[in-house]
């Protein structure tokens, strides 16, 4: 089936990451559809400051019902319906049936959308077999259904001047001679849905104080930014107040666009599974991503330009096996990674 419509609605309300490795999805119908409208639901101002930086994406609504009350979600509905798009993708990531009502709902002609053999329910829906594939390439499959041609599979973001302008001004006194490394010491964390209840879990997140003891090793060989936003801040401060007023220290402190630009300018980041490390892996820079439960062959960077560190045990990777996920009580595969192995990993690559 060839798509004849020009006004494309794409869903991906998740965390950065999602957003991120949909930034090639995106590109890929715009290159098939230069003339479409392309519109895109994120589910942060943070995503969508993102997304902005896009110059072929025409369209950025954010929808979160965390934040959203019932009236801001009917007047979503309400001023989406009015715009007539003619199919809306849902992410492969979406809940398999909500995902595919809601985008009805918002009175796209036609759905796209990922599922499992029987739901298939959705009329007017054009349903791809599940796919247990890399997240990038599961996105690159809904394209596929619909015959447009994957040109590239990489995600790219680009600076604009306002970043470009912030990096001028800061003005970093860093030695010239020495590379400089980003360090995201926040992942975000697993949230299981029991009865109802939100039940958080931080079973990705390398401990701190193994960032702290990385950092101690690495400050002098190399130029370190300490990178993250709020989430980190409040962690630090009940631990490590200290950390905040060192110099180089932009946690809490920075824009997304400016995060952005930060991380333009480091020769590699280091951090877990979280967003920081595929924003960075889009700009071109080196990664190195210190993995548990989730597999960098389904999560990780594609670009080949990032390192995973990860023990690989038999038992690890069961991000997608909720049922051994959320039973774990002690997450080895995360937990027994020693900050020695990080540093000779950073330190081989990076002074190879």
């Amino acid at each position: 089936m060839r798509i004849k419509q020009k006004r494309i609605l794409y869903e991906i309300h998740h965390g950065i990451g999602d957003v991120i490795q949909s930034l090639s999805t995106l590109r890929n119908i715009k290159k098939c559809y230069p003339n479409s409208i392309l519109g895109v639901i994120v589910g942060s101002k943070a995503c969508k400051e993102i997304v902005k930086l896009c110059d072929y994406v025409d369209d950025i609504y954010v929808f979160s019902l965390k934040s959203m009350k019932l009236p801001d979600v009917l007047r979503f509905i309400y001023e989406n319906r009015k715009k007539h798009w003619d199919i809306g993708i849902v992410s492969p990531i979406t809940n398999q049936i909500i995902g595919p009502l809601f985008i009805k709902l918002l009175g796209c002609h036609e759905v796209v959308y990922m599922a499992q053999k029987g739901n298939f329910f959705i009329r007017g829906g054009i349903h791809v077999p599940l796919f247990n594939g890399h997240k990038i390439e599961q996105c690159l499959k809904l394209l596929e259904a619909i015959n447009i041609p994957i040109i590239d599979k990489i995600p790219f973001l680009p600076i604009n001047s306002q970043m470009i302008q912030f990096i001028e001004k800061m003005c970093m006194a860093f030695h010239k001679e020495k590379k400089t490394i980003g360090i995201c010491v926040g992942t975000n964390p697993v949230i299981e849905k029991r009865n109802g209840k939100e039940i958080i879990h931080d079973i990705k997140k390398w401990e701190l104080q193994k960032y702290l003891e990385l950092i101690s090793m690495l400050e002098n060989d190399f130029n370190i930014l300490l990178l993250g936003g709020a989430k980190e801040e409040e962690e630090i401060m009940d631990k490590f107040p200290h950390l905040l007023e060192q110099p180089n220290c932009y946690i809490g402190k920075t824009t997304i666009h400016e995060t952005i630009a930060l991380i333009s300018q480091c020769d590699a980041v280091i951090g877990g599974d979280t967003g920081m490390i595929h924003i960075a892996d889009a700009l071109g820079v080196k990664t190195f991503v210190i993995y548990g439960p989730t597999d960098p062959a389904k999560v990780g960077p594609i670009s080949g330009n990032s390192t995973p560190i990860s023990l690989g045990l038999r038992c690890q990777y069961c991000y997608d096996e909720p049922n051994n996920l959320y039973k774990c009580t002690d997450n080895v595969c995360i937990k027994h990674i020693n900050v020695a192995r990080v540093y000779d990993t950073v330190y081989m690559i990076m002074k190879g």
